[in-house]
C-alpha cells in the first residue's frame, strides 16, 4: 500500500527544490531575464543590451513632441538679430561695430512708422473738392494774383515784411522724464531730429575747430564737439550742443558710466548714441518739424 507514495517529508523537499519561474524581459519581448548576481544585487531588468536599447527607443517614441520654437516675424527678423548682437556686445563690454547702432535705430524707426505713420499734410481748403451726389463738384477758378505796391512806413524808409514770408521757428523736442516732460533747446532739438531722421548710410562729418576740438555734424546739423580729455587723462570726450557750451556725454561701458572714451571714433559714436536715446524718449509728434 505504500509503494509509489511519497512520505510527508519527501513532499516538502520536492516543493522547496523546484525552480521559480523566470521573469520576462522589461522591453516586452517575452524572453526570460538573467538570474540575479550570485554575490547579491539587483536583478537585471532586460534580457540583453539590445532589449535595453529597444526599451529606450520605445520610451523616446512615446514622449510628446517638443513645443515648436517661436519664429521671428520676417519683417523684423533682421532687427531682432541686430538687437541681440548689440546687447551681447554691450553686456560683454566690447566695442560696438560700425553701423550696428544705426541699423538698430533705423529698424525701430521703420517698425514704429508702421504703427503710427506720419499723417499727410492737409491741403488748403480752397484745393479740396467737396463731394456731392455724383461724387464730383466744380471748383471755381482762382482769381489772378494782383501785384500790390510796396508798403513803406511813414516814419522811415524800412520795407514792411509781408506776413506770409515770416517763418515760425520749429517747436522744441519734448522728452519724457520721471518728473514730467522736458522741452529741449533749439540746438539740441535740431541735433536730436537729425540723428532720428538719419539713415543707415548717413555718416557724421568731422571738422577741425579751434582749441583742438573737432565739430561733429550730420546732414548739415551740428551735433556737438569731441576733443581730448582734460586734466591729463588719456582718451576723448564728447559734448553735445545743449546749453550753448554743451554737456559732457556719458555712456555705459565696462560696467559703469564713463565720460572718457578710448578713441575719437568712440567719442563720436557715444555722442550719436546719446542723441538717439533722447529721440527714443521724445514725444513722437515733437520729432516732426511740420
Amino acid at each position: 500500500m505504500t509503494v509509489g507514495m511519497l512520505r510527508p517529508m519527501d513532499a516538502v523537499t520536492t516543493v522547496m527544490t523546484d525552480p521559480l519561474p523566470a521573469a520576462t524581459c522589461g522591453c516586452g519581448c517575452g524572453r526570460p531575464r538573467p538570474a540575479p548576481p550570485a554575490g547579491g544585487g539587483l536583478a537585471p531588468v532586460y534580457a540583453s543590451r539590445a532589449c535595453q536599447q529597444r526599451a529606450y527607443r520605445q520610451r523616446q517614441a512615446a514622449r510628446p513632441a517638443p513645443a515648436a520654437v517661436p519664429v521671428d516675424p520676417p519683417s523684423v527678423a533682421a532687427l531682432i538679430r541686430d538687437i541681440r548682437e548689440l546687447a551681447g556686445v554691450l553686456d560683454a563690454g566690447g566695442t560696438v561695430p560700425d553701423g550696428l547702432t544705426g541699423a538698430v535705430r533705423a529698424g525701430v524707426r521703420d517698425l514704429l512708422a508702421r504703427v503710427s505713420p506720419t499723417p499727410p499734410a492737409s491741403r488748403p481748403a480752397e484745393d479740396q473738392v467737396p463731394a456731392g451726389d455724383t461724387g464730383r463738384a466744380e471748383v471755381p477758378p482762382r482769381a489772378p494774383a494782383v501785384p500790390t505796391p510796396e508798403t513803406r512806413s511813414s516814419r522811415d524808409d524800412r520795407q514792411v515784411v509781408p506776413a506770409r514770408s515770416r517763418r515760425r521757428a520749429p517747436r522744441p523736442v519734448v522728452v519724457r522724464g520721471e518728473t514730467g516732460d522736458h522741452p529741449l533747446s533749439a540746438e539740441l532739438s535740431a541735433a536730436v531730429r537729425a540723428v532720428h531722421a538719419a539713415g543707415p548710410d548717413d555718416q557724421p562729418v568731422l571738422t577741425a575747430a579751434e582749441g583742438g576740438l573737432v565739430t561733429v555734424t550730420l546732414g548739415g546739423v551740428l551735433l556737438g564737439t569731441v576733443g581730448r580729455a582734460p586734466y591729463g587723462h588719456r582718451g576723448w570726450q564728447a559734448r553735445n550742443v545743449a546749453g550753448g557750451g554743451g554737456g559732457v556725454v556719458r555712456v555705459w561701458r565696462a560696467g559703469r558710466m564713463q565720460d572718457t572714451h578710448p578713441t575719437r571714433k568712440d567719442a563720436v559714436q557715444a555722442l550719436a548714441y546719446a542723441l538717439a536715446l533722447l529721440a527714443d524718449r521724445a514725444r513722437r509728434a515733437t520729432l516732426r518739424t511740420t
